[in-house]
């Protein structure tokens, strides 16, 4: 895993981290905002559990809206320098902007699609939950986790996600 792009992804959870839980009042009520960012999934490739970085870009559309998240996570690395083919997709979800960050996040979604490497093929089936961070949701930060199969069977993943709004 190149160690700028872990650096600036620690730098990018630091800086979410660091802003309070956005108040659902201070959440658009229509309209769209793209987030960029990243997401570290352990992920169990070849046996051991390793941690992959990948790009995150997802749409959040406020009010009423068929598909609240769609997304895409991409360009996936592991810490020992493999890289992993495919795209996974974020769909569908719900939103709960008054929910309580002690006990519930803000928003889920889904996690799908495949994965490859050598020959080899992982099938993810996740979801994705997190917050709205800062003023007026400057970043959103939380969770992912869920199955994934592979040659040798159905294992767990689970991992962290970070982003800020795009101008």
């Amino acid at each position: 895993m190149d160690a700028a792009r872990l650096s600036d992804f620690e730098t990018l959870v630091q800086y979410a981290a660091a802003l309070d839980v956005t108040p659902a009042a201070q959440l658009p009520d229509s309209g769209a905002v793209a987030y960029g960012g990243a997401v570290v999934l352990n992920l169990p490739t070849g046996g051991a559990h390793l941690a992959h970085i990948a790009d995150l870009a997802v749409t959040v559309n406020f009010g009423p809206a068929d598909t609240p998240m769609t997304g895409t996570l991409d360009n996936f690395q592991a810490v020992d320098g493999s890289s992993l083919g495919g795209v996974l997709t974020i769909s569908g979800g719900a939103f709960d902007p008054g929910a309580d960050p002690g006990t519930a996040y803000q928003f889920t979604a889904l996690l799908s699609g495949n994965l490859s490497d050598a020959g080899n093929t992982y099938v993810i089936d996740g979801d994705i939950a997190g917050d709205f961070r800062g003023r007026n949701g400057d970043a959103i930060l939380g969770v992912v986790y869920g199955d994934i199969t592979g040659p040798a069977g159905v294992d767990i993943f689970d991992g962290a996600f970070a982003a800020t709004a795009l101008p």
